[in-house]
Formats: C-alpha cells, sequence, structure tokens
C-alpha cells in the first residue's frame, strides 16, 4: 500500500525541480536590452548568448534574427547537468539526515 504522506525526498526533490526548472526557462528566454546611439538589439540566453534580436542599425530599422543552436544546445545541456547535479545533492543530502534521525 502507498504511504499518502511524500518522502523528505519526494518534497524537497520536486520543490528544487519546479524551483529549477523556472529557473531554466527564465534564463533561457530572457532578453537583456542593448541600446547603444545606432545599434538597439536584444540578447537571449545565460550564460551563452543563443540568439539576437537586431531592432535598429546605424542605416536605420530592421527586424532581423540571429540564432545560434549550438549555443542553445550548450546552454541547455548546462541546465540539464546542473539540474541533475542538484537532484543528486537533494538526494544526498535528504538521505544523510534521514540517517540521522534514525
Amino acid at each position: 500500500m502507498l504511504s499518502k504522506r511524500p518522502s523528505a525526498f519526494g518534497l524537497a526533490g520536486m520543490t528544487f525541480i519546479l524551483i529549477w526548472s523556472v529557473i531554466t526557462v527564465l534564463a533561457l528566454v530572457w532578453g537583456v536590452e542593448i541600446n547603444m546611439y545606432d545599434d538597439y538589439h536584444i540578447q537571449y540566453g545565460f550564460p551563452m548568448i543563443w540568439a539576437v534580436h537586431q531592432l535598429v542599425t546605424i542605416a536605420g530599422p530592421v527586424d532581423i534574427w540571429h540564432v545560434d543552436f549550438s549555443a542553445l544546445l550548450i546552454n541547455v545541456t548546462f541546465w540539464l547537468a546542473s539540474i541533475i547535479v542538484g537532484i543528486v545533492m537533494v538526494r544526498y543530502l535528504t538521505r544523510s539526515t534521514r540517517k540521522q534521525r534514525h
């Protein structure tokens, strides 16, 4: 029979996964505006910029997207690896505190 009370890892792990997933999405889609006197563009991605939306150049208004799929792949790999490391750490910490209680 399944227990109705969530385990310590289940609650801590699910909370970590939920928070880290939101951070991952924000890191991938958050835009940073760069505004100079003859150049206005928005950069997307953290830690690596994977897309740039160019809106104004010295020649006038434009609407150009520059997308670097390899940087996007590196970003997604970085965030997935960090969530795996975080889950392992949460599991280790909850297991060690559970052993200390018994």
